[in-house]
């Protein structure tokens, strides 16, 4: 069977803000650090690949960027400015914009060029650059602003990290998982990345003081993605296509084959609000990048998963490998995952926690930490041991709106009878609205402390009402009389009811007394 099914990566370079001299890059402007990053990546996977820069134009075929970029800037054209300045002329080019999926998904649409065209070398790279660009309050009310929806979220101060914590603490109440729980797997993943050179937080321990200053619950700075510059770049091509470039001497011969088995993509809602029953399309994506390599989940034997936040970790898991969402956290404060027929080592590198996360690319540091397992990154080391036949990299778009889930084997696979497309049997879509003087229920609720742009004061309780199964309102919880509570240790989920009033453009959800 033609293993131009299974297209292979050639390798991968990823570029920080410690590559360049500090006083240098401190000079350079915003578009000039991009290109920065995203052409020192490119160089770094050319001399890993001993591929002349000059013989590019001549070989690649296809351009995959992403954007915009966190600026804002560039935002029309940004993929075919990227390639212009990369020296790409007369390629086709593609851009993807979801997010933290957006890697992921470019090896699927990778994936599906070279199965139309087994000639084509497609070429992914991209950069951000959300350290540099805003200060760390500038940053929050950017994503903020991104994040919640203007009418039925914003009103009421949700934010980006409160809107996880509102799924974080939905996930804690239905699978058992407690603050402690979530505590213990962060730890872990800080000392896993204490070894790793290029980890933001290499060295640097936790303390029971990190876990203080909770943002909203129960979520603290730890317990979220570090965020950083960061660019990369990787090779993706038919294997007919690299024994014959290779044998022309274009590139090394020597490289280990890794096949991209298989890929998923699968969509929820861009709004918290409108996610029925705060669910995901994880196990969607996964599904469907299963049926698509025709494997099942007990043979991943590595795994990298998306951790914006702490609680993602065992909520993909879970989905991922169909097991419970409690022995997923329990298992992962080891570092991996119990699958039912082995034990699967996850995030290597230490995750978004602790190694890169840009935004656009956050799923660069997935692709960085699976193909170090084979010894084909460019910037890190592989570590000790085999290589794994089949791993997982997850990754996750906006406030868990898009999924993507990517498999990777060393040896090519061909699918297998079942549909490749689950149905859409996981996901729903709420309406939103409610009458004056209704009453509801709280179906999820987290304690807001910190948020500089909102027009609501911190702190304040950030709720989800719901009064039927598919129709809820955000709000802000109060006590009887309407005054806004600062926070929710008395609220208990599916059964609290309240009254909704009407403050303006916001909703208030009023306890019952």
């Amino acid at each position: 069977m033609d293993n131009a099914m299974n297209p292979i990566l050639l390798g991968v370079a990823d570029s920080i803000v410690d590559d360049f001299e500090k006083s240098e890059y401190a000079s350079l402007s915003a578009q000039e650090r991009i290109d920065g990053l995203l052409g020192m990546a490119v160089r770094r996977l050319f001399d890993f690949l001993e591929m002349r820069v000059e013989c590019a134009n001549d070989v690649i075929t296809d351009f995959i960027s992403f954007g915009p970029p966190v600026t804002g800037d560039y935002v029309f054209f940004d993929a075919s400015r990227k390639a212009g300045s990369l020296g790409l002329t007369g390629v086709r080019i593609h851009a993807i914009d979801l997010g933290g999926a957006s890697v992921g998904a470019s090896l699927h649409q990778a994936t599906a060029v070279i199965r139309r065209d087994p000639g084509a070398v497609v070429l992914v790279a991209g950069a951000d650059i959300p350290r540099s660009a805003y200060t760390a309050l500038e940053l929050m009310r950017h994503t903020n602003r991104a994040a919640a929806h203007p009418e039925h979220e914003f009103p009421c101060g949700a934010s980006l990290i409160g809107l996880y914590a509102l799924m974080a603490r939905r996930f804690m109440h239905e699978s058992g998982v407690t603050r402690e729980d979530l505590r213990a797997v962060t730890r872990y993943y800080r000392e896993r990345a204490a070894g790793v050179p290029r980890a933001v937080n290499r060295g640097k321990a936790l303390g029971d003081e990190d876990f203080n200053l909770v943002i909203a619950d129960p979520y603290c700075p730890a317990m979220s993605a570090v965020v950083t510059d960061h660019g990369f770049a990787t090779l993706v091509m038919d294997e007919a296509r690299y024994e014959r470039l290779s044998s022309l001497g274009l590139i090394r011969a020597d490289l280990p084959r890794v096949f991209v088995a298989g890929s998923g993509l699968a969509l929820h809602s861009e709004f918290c609000v409108h996610k029925g029953e705060l669910s995901s399309a994880a196990g969607m994506a996964a599904r469907e990048a299963f049926a698509d390599a025709g494997v099942v989940p007990g043979e991943v034997e590595y795994a990298w998963i998306y951790d914006c936040f702490t609680h993602m970790l065992p909520m993909q898991a879970a989905r991922y490998f169909g097991i419970g969402s409690y022995e997923a956290a329990s298992s992962l404060s080891r570092g991996c995952i119990d699958s039912g027929t082995r034990s699967v080592p996850v995030n290597g590198c230490g995750g978004l926690l602790n190694y890169r996360a840009a935004m656009m690319i956050s799923g660069a540091t997935g692709l960085v930490d699976v193909l170090s397992r084979y010894g084909l990154c460019a910037t890190l080391q592989r570590p000790d041991g085999p290589a794994p036949p089949l791993s997982l990299m997850g990754g996750n778009g906006g406030i868990d709106s898009v999924n993507s889930v990517v498999l990777f084997s060393t040896t090519p696979r061909h699918g297998g009878d079942r549909d490749p497309f689950p149905r859409r049997k996981d996901v729903f879509l709420n309406r939103v609205g409610c009458d004056e003087g209704e009453e509801g229920t709280v179906f999820a609720s987290t304690s807001v402390n910190f948020n500089p742009d909102g027009p609501v004061q911190p702190p304040y309780v950030l709720a989800l009402v719901r009064f039927e199964r598919d129709r809820v309102v955000m709000a802000n919880l109060c006590d009887a009389s309407g005054g806004v509570l600062v926070s929710d240790p008395d609220v208990a989920f599916d059964r609290t009811s309240v009254v909704m009033r009407r403050d303006g453009p916001r909703w208030k959800a009023c306890v019952r007394s």
